[in-house]
């Protein structure tokens, strides 16, 4: 370094450049939230999860018109059909082909709308025609299962994102003879990560216990599903950004580290945002951290589960100093930490093909902060974040990239 001692500025010899990657999912108004319940006692639970599909337990269902799902006779007489199919495929597999046969030869008889066919006529029209890729997909487990070995395995409810444009016939080698029978309509899905409902709202866990097969889900109330599966989230103006923690006992004993590198980032922020010019940059970064109770509207939300392996999530409205938080910390962890400054720090996104605003403004704020803190308060930074990396495992989604 080559620092000036009075203005405690960054100048390097040949810096090297830091790419940093927000790695945030990026959620527009038109994506949507639906659950998808995984056929009576959840008997399509694992095959769903191990070939990454969803489906109605409507085998033979034929894919809607171009007018949609109409309330006709014939689209009556499929659903009709397509019952008495799921109950031969629940039976004796030596019958499955002819009495499979047999169905399709059936004249049409007189049958009604009754409620579970209107129920079904509607999630037909839901996960084939109105769910579109990028769309997010729950299905609730089973809990508590006996396995094969007589022990108890837990089948956590499961968050995924649609990845195809349209349904396709379910045809593919290797998936169960069962299934290779039923013929059913699938969407693609990847599977993301696990759902703990106990963090839901109560509206939210009785809509993915429900026996309808397919709910639109309030995206609203699914942000622990959103932080879930997508670590670091920016929805409806809301940045959510986590950490997660890999010691074996996360006890957050130390977390006062972390907390003095969350409240100092924020009190430049503040400043940044205000042009208060509150923080005096002589002090130590915890003393700086103790300026936040003058300008709160700042500090993002913290959220913790301690489990191990746990996590500890900043959630904060509008302005986005998570992801300067997330950005800032990850910079600080990386090996050649102290060669970082404005002129050779870059932020981008990989989370999402769609560019937003959001990088612009973390860019920018990296960028701010570091220049306003100096040198010498960028170094306090940094062995914090390594405390609080070393003590409570505390790793960012976010990841830092060094290059020549």
């Amino acid at each position: 370094f080559i620092g000036n001692p009075k203005s405690d500025s960054f100048d390097l010899i040949n810096p090297l450049e830091f790419t940093i990657d927000l790695k945030a999912r990026i959620f527009s108004e038109n994506e949507q939230a639906w659950r998808v319940f995984p056929g009576e006692g959840y008997r399509h639970y694992d095959v769903m999860l191990e070939h990454g599909v969803v489906f109605l337990d409507l085998p033979g269902i034929k894919l809607p018109t171009e007018g949609g799902v109409m309330g006709d006779d014939d689209f009556k007489f499929e659903l009709f059909k397509s019952e008495e199919r799921r109950r031969v495929l629940k039976g004796d597999p030596a019958y499955i082909t002819d009495h499979l046969a047999l169905l399709e030869r059936l004249e049409k008889p007189a049958i009604r709308w009754s409620q579970k066919r209107y129920s079904e006529r509607g999630a037909v029209a839901a996960l084939y025609e109105l769910t579109k890729a990028g769309d997010l997909v729950v299905i609730p487990g089973p809990g508590l299962t006996l396995g094969p070995d007589r022990n108890w395995l837990r089948k956590m409810t499961m968050v995924g994102e649609i990845t195809d444009d349209k349904p396709v016939l379910w045809g593919e080698r290797g998936i169960p003879y069962v299934y290779q029978q039923g013929r059913y309509l699938v969407r693609s899905v990847k599977w993301l990560s696990e759902l703990n409902e106990f963090r839901l709202s109560p509206s939210v866990e009785k809509a993915l216990r429900t026996q309808n097969p397919v709910v639109r889900v309030d995206k609203n109330s699914l942000e622990d599903a959103l932080s879930a599966a997508y670590q670091n989230v920016l929805f409806r103006e809301e940045f959510i950004a986590r950490f997660i923690t890999n010691t074996a006992e996360f006890t957050a004993k130390d977390s006062y580290h972390f907390q003095a590198f969350v409240m100092a980032i924020v009190a430049m922020y503040a400043d940044r945002q205000t042009g208060e010019c509150r923080v005096d940059l002589t002090r130590s970064i915890y003393e700086i951290a103790a300026l936040n109770d003058v300008n709160p509207e700042f500090i993002p939300d913290q959220d913790a589960n301690i489990h191990s392996p746990g996590y500890t999530t900043l959630k904060a409205l509008g302005l986005g100093v998570t992801f300067a938080i997330a950005a800032l910390f990850a910079l600080a962890l990386s090996p050649r930490a102290q060669e970082a400054d404005a002129k050779n720090v870059s932020v981008v996104n990989s989370g999402t093909g769609v560019p937003h605003e959001c990088v612009t403004k973390t860019d920018e704020a990296v960028k701010e902060i570091l220049t306003m803190m100096g040198h010498k308060r960028w170094q306090e930074l940094c062995v914090a974040a390594e405390k609080a990396h070393g003590t409570d495992g505390l790793v960012p989604v976010t990841t830092v990239q060094e290059s020549d």
